[in-house]
């Protein structure tokens, strides 16, 4: 009695290729927040080159950036969850804001 291979061939590459498509849609499907705005003091005069700290509540991961020359700031990529947002620049008192929710719709 002969068995017959479970796959010809030429099958091999096309279940290869369809997997490698599969994982590539998956890995995409990741879904981003951004958070931004502009470092003002309480006079409305913006406060330019400040450190911003956005610290994932759950997670801990702390992500930075620094505001531009107009004081805006921006953080493109950041998982949805809860952040706590922190600014500090010498010369000023460092100011946090807790329950800062990031979602995607």
């Amino acid at each position: 009695m002969r068995y017959k291979p479970l796959l010809r061939f030429a099958e091999v590459p096309l279940i290869l290729l369809v997997l490698l498509a599969v994982g590539l849609r998956c890995a995409g499907q990741q879904v981003n927040a951004a958070l931004a705005g502009t470092v003002r003091d309480t006079t409305g005069a913006v406060i330019p080159q400040t450190t911003l700290t956005a610290t994932n509540v759950s997670t801990g991961v702390a992500v930075k950036t620094t505001s531009d020359p107009a004081g805006i700031y921006i953080f493109p990529s950041l998982a949805p969850a809860t952040y706590t947002l922190s600014a500090e620049k010498s010369g000023f008192d460092t100011t946090a804001i807790s329950g800062v929710i990031l979602s995607v719709y």
